[in-house]
């Protein structure tokens, strides 16, 4: 068998979606596809298809190039672009010529000119699926990465907010060296400052400027 091995590590066999206007190709992929150990979903209306692709999250697409005179490639290409789940699965466009997918596709779908020989679709279908598995397994680790940084990155500021107020609680008067009540943090214009109660020896109103490291006495 071509295909080794599960792709989402659950036991799942990989999904393809064939679509295609003639019932008797969809037949003879379908069979080739299934004997290699594939589920096989296929479809002869492309809008069907495109609807159903979210919901199916198939592991590779094979898609007649035109349907009724009209290429509905750009259209596949748009429905995997747009869906972060299924940006990296891979779309084998199945053409009259190579002409008639104008380009290459955007996301550098693989065009196989008609006939296809069922054995040459499957060898390439393989290596795409391989390639496709490698990429999803790369973007869940730097996924799971980025996760953890972020978690990181907030316990890291949740800390130093946390040591900040502590800090501001226990500033004093400039005055008198008595304890001040911290009120909150604010800025003005881009500068910082911790606002504070009055003095209880009726020294004053004071704010201290982060930036400078500076008292400002406001009444």
């Amino acid at each position: 068998m071509l295909f080794h091995g599960e792709v989402d590590g659950q036991g799942v066999p990989p999904i393809v979606l064939l679509v295609d206007e003639d019932q008797d190709t969809l037949d003879r992929y379908g069979r080739c596809f299934e004997r290699e150990g594939l589920w096989v979903a296929a479809m002869t209306d492309p809008d069907e298809a495109l609807r159903t692709t979210a919901e199916l999250k198939p592991n590779l697409i094979v898609s007649e190039a035109e349907f009724a005179g009209r290429s509905r490639v750009a259209d596949f290409i748009g429905a995997l672009e747009q869906n972060t789940e299924l940006r990296h699965t891979p779309l084998i466009v199945l053409s009259e010529a190579s002409s008639q997918v104008a380009g290459p596709p955007q996301r550098g779908a693989v065009v196989l000119v008609k006939p296809v020989d069922p054995q040459a679709l499957l060898s390439r279908a393989d290596v795409l699926l391989r390639t496709s598995r490698e990429l999803r397994q790369r973007f869940a680790v730097l996924s799971a990465k980025g996760q953890a940084q972020i978690k990181r990155a907030a316990e890291l500021v949740a800390r130093t907010d946390a040591l900040t107020e502590r800090v501001s609680a226990s500033r004093r008067c400039p005055k008198c060296l008595g304890p001040l009540e911290w009120i909150e943090r604010g800025a003005i214009a881009g500068v910082e400052y911790e606002y504070y109660r009055w003095c209880d020896h009726g020294c004053g109103l004071f704010c201290f400027q982060r930036n400078t490291s500076q008292w400002v006495k406001l009444a």
